[in-house]
């Protein structure tokens, strides 16, 4: 079903990159002809193509959602089996809270990693690195400007990746001290209320759930960095590219629908960038909780002790 998804999802995308490069050559070589049976063909089958783009990402995202799905309900009820096979001590050491947590939020949070890698984990690479490669087509000289911007990217994304695992992987163990203590609180209430401990209890709360706003602010900032920065980078290779190619249009190198090409794969590429974005974000803080479940599901099987008996 995976495989089936990326199929559908790398026809829809290329179909999509194929659509400026119809829209210039309508402009450039069918418009001035003047003829309507040739611009109505091509207009034709610029629609068919756009539908067939439409159509391969709308079925690629509903494998893609499915097999999300089904993973994560496996993924939980072989953690879930995992947690009753371990022994006193090793609950003890994860702790109840824990076990929760990675069974409801991190299996969650894979869930979403799983479900945005397979959608926009193969159409924003593509469309991002295919554009680049299509403006080739078009002019080689504007195609190198945003040539260069690729590797800036590149760096940007492969920095906030690794930096934002660590961060999430510190805030879900900040979500876990926060459920052990509402557990805690909630198990002895009869002694809080009896010794009035409750703004005691009210106070260590209120200092736990601050760690996790800066925690989650710290990842937060760090990961969202990423679409500003890429965003910049694409807009200062977008700004050149526009004040050379005036210069080449005047100097009749390319054409005005070159331009307006140059102009929707750029559209193109910032979608991918900012999708590029997203992702990183779904992948740090997947990867860290999928780290956590597999923490607990790689635990070794202890022989319980009235086996030994």
């Amino acid at each position: 079903r995976m495989a089936a998804g990326m199929i559908f999802k790398v026809v829809g995308t290329v179909a999509e990159l194929f659509l400026p490069l119809i829209m210039a050559h309508m402009i450039d070589d069918v418009v001035p002809t003047r003829s309507v049976l040739a611009l109505s063909l091509w207009s034709v089958g610029m629609l068919l193509v756009a539908v067939v783009a439409w159509a391969g990402n709308v079925i690629a995202n509903r494998f893609a959602s499915k097999v999300a799905r089904d993973t994560t309900e496996r993924i939980r009820a072989d953690l879930f089996s995992k947690t009753l096979s371990l022994s006193a001590k090793q609950t003890d050491a994860e702790t109840v809270p824990s076990l929760v947590s990675r069974l409801s939020t991190d299996t969650y949070n894979v869930h979403n990693m799983l479900g945005m890698m397979q959608r926009m984990g193969i159409r924003a690479p593509i469309l991002l690195v295919g554009g680049v490669a299509l403006t080739f087509t078009v002019d080689s000289v504007l195609a190198l400007v945003l040539l260069v911007s690729v590797p800036f990217l590149a760096l940007v994304s492969v920095l906030v990746a690794k930096k934002g695992i660590g961060l999430y992987t510190r805030l879900q163990n900040s979500m876990d001290a926060m459920v052990r203590k509402v557990r805690d609180d909630h198990t002895g209430i009869r002694v809080i209320k009896a010794l009035s401990k409750s703004e005691y209890e009210s106070a260590a709360f209120s200092k736990i759930n601050g760690e996790i706003v800066a925690n989650e602010t710290r990842a937060s900032v760090t990961t969202g960095v990423s679409n500003p920065v890429m965003s910049a980078v694409l807009n200062i290779g977008m700004t050149a590219v526009i004040f050379i190619g005036a210069y080449r249009v005047a100097a009749g190198k390319v054409q005005g629908g070159d331009i307006l090409a140059f102009t929707s794969f750029f559209t193109v590429m910032l979608n991918a960038v900012i999708a590029i974005g997203r992702i990183f974000v779904e992948f740090s803080r997947g990867g860290a909780s999928a780290k956590r479940i597999e923490e607990v599901m790689r635990l070794p099987r202890e022989l319980l002790p009235e086996l030994c008996e």
